[in-house]
């Protein structure tokens, strides 16, 4: 019996075979139309941006509409000495190609006593002198003309737009003689509202236009409207 104990032969040791690394390939550099096309594009996104975003300056002298788009602004503006309020109101627009939201300011001055007639402007006078301005109509869903915010807010349109004609819905009132005498009409028609529902009142001044009523109900007013022309004797 041989001793020494079994002893199995060793398999010889295979290194492992190197694996390639992979080729890596420089980028290519982009063409010079590349080139050409993303610096334009960088380009007018910079001019965009600083257009949109640059700070706007105003004199607040009337009402101011600005559109927000999608970058924040800053708006500084100028009032003058006899700004008495503003009125600030920010809503979405309704097309968004415009901008996202709209900002109208609606100023009210004070005029002070002894003002010359050259400082006031001519709606605030005791006799309106309308020049250019017979198809200047206004249509204002006010929601109430009793109120001291109503009278602010409709002397400062009539000051800075001087229509001839003016709609008021939703007035809230059974009469509005006061309303036609203390801003300076001539003629009105009237529909009284229904308690505190309604109201449609037509102020318009005779001698620029000439209106004749056609059909009124509850919730409408028809009537034809003619500017009055006057030939230079």
């Amino acid at each position: 019996m041989d001793p020494s104990p079994n002893i199995l032969p060793m398999e010889p040791i295979t290194p492992p075979t190197p694996t390639p690394s992979p080729t890596h390939s420089p980028p290519h550099p982009p063409s010079p139309v590349e080139q050409d096309t993303n610096f334009q594009a960088e380009l007018e996104a910079a001019v965009v941006y600083n257009r949109e975003t640059r700070p706007l300056h105003a004199y607040l002298d009337g009402i101011k509409v600005f559109v927000q788009k999608e970058y924040e602004r800053k708006i500084f503006l100028r009032c003058p000495p006899n700004l008495l309020t503003t009125s600030f109101r920010l809503r979405p627009t309704i097309n968004s190609d415009v901008g996202k939201y709209a900002m109208l300011l609606l100023p009210t001055f004070l005029f002070r006593a002894g003002q010359s007639s050259s400082q006031r402007n001519p709606r605030s006078s005791q006799r309106f002198e309308p020049i250019l301005n017979h198809m200047n109509f206004i249509i204002w869903n006010c929601r109430g003309a009793q109120s001291d915010d109503f009278r602010r807010n409709f002397r400062s349109l009539l000051d800075y737009n001087r229509p001839s004609l003016v709609v008021l819905l939703e007035t809230h009132c059974q009469n509005h003689q006061t309303v036609k005498e203390d801003f300076n009409f001539t003629s009105l028609i009237e529909v009284a509202a229904n308690v505190q529902s309604g109201g449609i009142a037509i102020l318009w001044l005779s001698d620029v236009l000439h209106v004749e009523p056609v059909a009124t109900t509850s919730q409408e007013i028809h009537c034809h409207i003619q500017v009055i022309t006057t030939t230079a004797g």
